[in-house]
């Protein structure tokens, strides 16, 4: 090979190998992260930067599902439901029909179609009660009454709760009442529910594997993945043809021809 032509492929070579370097060193990196995922829990590890948010192309709808309970505030935004800022535990497919502090309880009651259930102070769930527990269903509004007493309606019929929430009684239907209704939420919660929600939707598994495919590019990145996986075998290939053209040539000049003694 002449001169100028082993320095464009040493050239080369140097090029080719410091790009799939790089390349695979991300490959690596992510795939040791991946290969150690249960006890990383990289599944349950929310990505909150706003800027890879915005990259995935994931928004959040303004919280319409908002009830204002005593000096709290409870919102529903497609599935998930919060206390204030915090997460409440479960899955949430439908919205809520309202929400009422329990006076003297320190907790909130939430109305369902279905079900009532009860959060503690700290947003924890601490019971859910339906139909086998002897809770009128289908649930339409929740209230209070001027005793401060839980009041549900169902089919048209509005129902008491005891001190301990444990019966239902009827009530007369011109019981004045205070219903439950959406309240816009303030903006600093409105964002931090938003916040979250887009958050639950990217995680750290999601985005160390999109990393480690390219997917993180979309379909270029995919193919630059690819790129660096051909790189590294072509280079493995040229560095075996290049320690097997040197070896040949040592070969050769070893077995070079002994010249014979002259007759005297």
């Amino acid at each position: 090979m002449s001169p100028p032509r082993r320095n464009r492929w040493r050239t080369w070579h140097r090029r080719a190998g410091l790009t799939a370097a790089l390349l695979m060193a991300s490959v690596a990196v992510t795939g040791l992260l991946l290969n150690h995922e249960a006890d990383l829990e990289l599944a349950r590890q929310p990505v909150e930067s706003r800027l890879l948010q915005n990259w995935y192309g994931i928004d959040a709808p303004l919280p319409t599902h908002t009830w204002q309970t005593g000096d709290r505030w409870l919102s529903w935004l497609d599935g998930r439901l919060y206390l204030d800022r915090r997460p409440i535990t479960g899955e949430y497919p439908l919205p809520p029909d309202g929400a009422v502090p329990l006076a003297g309880m320190g907790m909130v009651l939430v109305a369902f179609p279905d079900a009532l259930l009860f959060l503690s102070a700290e947003g924890e769930v601490v019971d859910r009660l339906g139909r086998l527990e002897g809770v009128p269903t289908p649930i339409d509004r929740l209230g209070r009454d001027h005793r401060g007493r839980a009041v549900l309606e169902s089919r048209g019929l509005r129902l008491a709760a005891d001190e301990m929430l444990e019966r239902w009684h009827p009530i007369a239907g011109d019981t004045p009442v205070v219903w439950s209704r959406t309240r816009p939420l303030p903006p600093s919660l409105a964002e931090a529910v938003q916040s979250d929600y887009r958050a639950s939707h990217l995680t750290l598994h999601r985005l160390v594997l999109d990393i480690h495919t390219g997917r993180i590019l979309g379909g270029g990145g995919v193919l630059l993945m690819d790129l660096g996986a051909l790189l590294l075998l072509l280079l493995a290939a040229s560095g075996v043809w290049g320690w097997s053209r040197t070896r040949r040539r040592r070969m050769a000049s070893r077995t070079t021809t002994v010249p014979l003694p002259e007759e005297g």
